[in-house]
């Protein structure tokens, strides 16, 4: 039964503060890097912590990022899994050695890890 005066509260407060709106944004960007952590992508629910309403822009926001996540479980987690399973002395007949190497080239070739 607290829920609804908490909500009434909620929404008494004035949204154009900037300590309203620099929370949001704080709350938004910790979701994010939460999410990037955990999903590889930023929040789908950023656009509504910032503003508090969905527009346009968020929806196209958020089906970008459900279709990287769809392209990441698909492509890209196989691989870090595959990497963790040889880590720790798991693998599979499966792992192709080959394919992790090529693969570990591209990130060193776009730069984004440093060559051993």
């Amino acid at each position: 039964m607290g829920c609804p005066s908490i909500l009434a509260a909620a929404e008494s407060i004035d949204n154009t503060s900037i300590f309203v709106i620099q929370l949001k944004n704080a709350w938004a960007d910790n979701g994010d890097m939460i999410s990037k952590h955990y999903t590889g992508t930023g929040s789908t629910h950023t656009n509504i912590t910032r503003t508090g309403k969905r527009d346009i822009k968020g929806l196209f926001d958020h089906t970008l990022k459900s279709c990287m996540r769809l392209y990441q479980q698909f492509v890209d987690d196989n691989m870090k899994q595959e990497v963790i399973d040889i880590i720790l002395g798991e693998h599979t007949e499966t792992v192709n050695l080959t394919e992790i190497e090529a693969r570990l080239k591209q990130l060193q070739d776009k730069g984004e890890i440093e060559e051993q």
